[in-house]
């Protein structure tokens, strides 16, 4: 009976009944098979396992490694770590310190010695986030748009918000559509996908503008001014490269208007019509301004400035009681323009001004279609203690009447010196002789700088002396009546 193998290993099965140092020579050899299959790091009372080249280990239950499986670099096509009925999908090594994925013989992803995850599959693939529910979706190159998009997209993949990045502009959308982007020179535009077309404009110049759909062609814009740094809400008006400067944004005939809030105080700015193309400088004519001091300033920059036609100022409620300037100040130019100007468009005869004294009415300015009227209260319901005037021709007596010439222009004036007059009428007279008051010290801009004296003036309201003048001319006549009557007499002795 001649010698038979094993199936595996093809170790020697002895004939039985061969010699004995037959048998010894072929066992010895078997041994040296088994010994060459376990010659795999093994000492001591462990062995190792050596699979040969072309050789398969079949693991029919569970392989359980408690120390350190290793495995050869292998390839793309060839992965070390693959499933026994797909052998070019799976796991290879590709370099030191890097894990690769492969399927369908072709890398697809990796990790490198610094941790990067990075995808090799080419054109219109996508990695996905997630399994149930709300995913991200990354597609690194779209061959359609030539841009990369990154995604939140629901579990059917029927709604995303997806984002696409590519050739220098970044999309943003939602439902199928395009909402906004950020262009190649840095604009953020809302509602559209050009520069200056329909919707919101955020440009990289520090303009946000809500575009017409005309290029070029914004409205309404707001901007961080150039230099100054002051916030503007312009209409026709845009943001400017030049210092503190304006720049139109309608290129067709078009009225531009601004307002300008800077440092401490807020400017108002408009234009007449006029064309002047998209983008270029344009200065506009400040037309009134809120200082810092709360001063409200119309065709005027500060209380020190003369207007070139007229102007106007209010002060809001700052300084001391001592500062005694006007609440509402007018300066104008009588050469072009008037001061203030009040028109009744009624046919009726109208109060223009009414003058108030806390609630009570103490004066007005009416006006018919011919004369105005300046009227000082006098109903005898306001009025109590009524008594005849006595001794108004020895009051007229004390009067002094006098000419004198203005210092301020040299022309020549007639009427009373307001102290003298005082002494005896007091009640035609404001203020007090030689009085003066502390006022501030402003500069252009309204801002306090000091304090000064100035000299408080009087003043005179000779209508106060009609009724005294009238009673004198009684009293005269009664005296001229009293003459004639003694004269009469006399003659006809």
């Amino acid at each position: 009976m001649a010698d038979s193998y094993t199936a595996n290993l093809n170790l020697t099965l002895p004939e039985v009944g061969a010699s004995r140092d037959t048998w010894g020579g072929k066992v010895n050899a078997d041994m040296t098979a088994i010994d060459t299959v376990f010659n795999a790091a093994g000492n001591g009372t462990s062995v190792g396992l050596n699979v040969g080249s072309g050789k398969t280990l079949t693991v029919a239950g569970t392989a359980t490694v408690t120390g350190t499986a290793q495995f050869a670099d292998g390839s793309a096509s060839a992965p070390t770590i693959a499933h026994s009925g797909d052998t070019n999908t799976g796991v290879f090594f590709p370099a030191a310190d890097t894990v690769a994925i492969t399927t369908a013989g072709s890398e697809r992803a990796r990790i490198d010695s610094s941790g990067n995850f990075t995808t090799s599959s080419g054109n219109d693939t996508q990695v996905i986030f997630g399994n149930t529910g709300a995913k991200i979706r990354f597609r690194p190159y779209i061959t359609s748009t030539g841009f990369s998009q990154i995604s939140a997209v629901n579990s059917a993949e029927s709604a995303y918000l997806p984002i696409s990045i590519g050739g220098s502009v970044t999309i943003f959308e939602s439902g199928g559509a395009e909402r906004a982007r950020i262009d190649s020179s840095g604009n953020f535009i809302v509602g559209s996908s050009t520069a200056g077309s329909a919707g919101l404009n955020v440009a990289a110049g520090y303009n946000i503008s809500f575009a017409e759909g005309s290029a070029n062609t914004t409205y309404t814009n707001f901007f961080r001014q150039a230099s100054s740094g002051a916030a503007v809400i312009g209409y026709g008006i845009k943001y400017s490269a030049t210092a503190n400067g304006f720049a139109s944004s309608v290129g067709s005939s078009f009225a531009r208007s601004a307002i300008v809030a800077d440092y401490g105080s807020i400017k108002f700015y408009t234009d007449g019509a006029s064309t002047v193309a998209s983008g270029t400088d344009i200065t506009p004519t400040e037309r009134a301004r809120f200082d810092s001091n709360g001063f409200f300033f119309v065709g005027m920059t500060g209380t020190g400035t003369t207007p070139t036609n007229g102007g106007a100022y209010i002060k809001g409620d700052v300084y001391s009681s001592v500062n005694d300037y006007a609440t509402i100040f007018v300066p104008h130019n009588s050469g072009v323009a008037h001061g203030i100007v009040l028109k009744e468009t009624a046919s009726a005869t109208g109060q223009q001004i009414r003058f108030y004294h806390g609630a009570s009415l103490v004066g007005s300015v009416t006006t018919t279609s011919s004369a105005t009227s300046y009227n000082t209260t006098s109903d005898y319901r306001l009025k109590e203690n009524v008594q005849p005037m006595q001794n108004a021709l020895a009051k007229v007596a004390l009067l002094n009447p006098v000419t004198y010439t203005w210092k301020e222009n040299g022309s020549d004036g007639q009427g009373f010196i307001a102290h003298e007059l005082q002494a005896v009428c007091p009640d035609a007279v404001t203020g007090e002789k030689d009085a003066v008051r502390t006022v501030d010290v402003l500069d252009e801009d309204g801002k306090k700088i000091g304090t000064k004296e100035e000299p408080v003036y009087q003043g005179v309201d000779t209508s106060f002396l009609v009724a005294t003048l009238t009673k004198a001319i009684q009293e005269l006549k009664a005296e001229l009546d009293a003459a004639k009557a003694e004269i009469e007499a006399l003659k006809a002795k």
